[in-house]
């Protein structure tokens, strides 16, 4: 199968990628500077959206997980975002929302196969 180049714009090219997230059609990618997020909903025509501004105040995320669209769908995902502080954040288009969890900070976050639980680790090794 052919391997598709595609630039993920400017951002990524002058901060660099600090982190990204592949699902099966699509990339999420996490600026080093800014801690900005950027993405590609579909590899066969590849166009860049940018999410909201997480606001993470120079503390980048323990983790990051996607919560991609339905199956043949180009739309947006979501993005969750585990913060030092202990909460997640979940990251769209629109905003960036806190969770106000307190059971973290978590290393790995992952999403089930039918996108319906979420199994958070955290470094106490707890699985929340």
């Amino acid at each position: 199968q052919k391997v598709n180049s595609f630039d993920m714009g400017n951002a990524c090219k002058v901060s660099g990628v600090a982190d990204a997230v592949v699902w099966n059609n699509g990339i999420i990618a996490r600026t080093a500077g800014k801690m900005e997020l950027y993405g590609v909903s579909n590899f066969s025509d590849p166009k860049v959206f940018k999410l909201a501004d997480p606001a993470l105040q120079g503390k980048p995320p323990t983790t990051m997980c996607v919560i991609p669209p339905p199956v043949g769908s180009n739309a947006i995902p979501d993005v969750l975002l585990a913060t030092q502080s202990g909460t997640i954040l979940v990251v769209d288009q629109k905003e960036s929302q806190d969770q106000l969890l307190e059971y973290g900070p978590f290393n790995k976050i992952v999403l089930s196969p039918s996108g319906q639980q979420l199994a958070c680790y955290s470094d106490s090794g707890v699985l929340h």
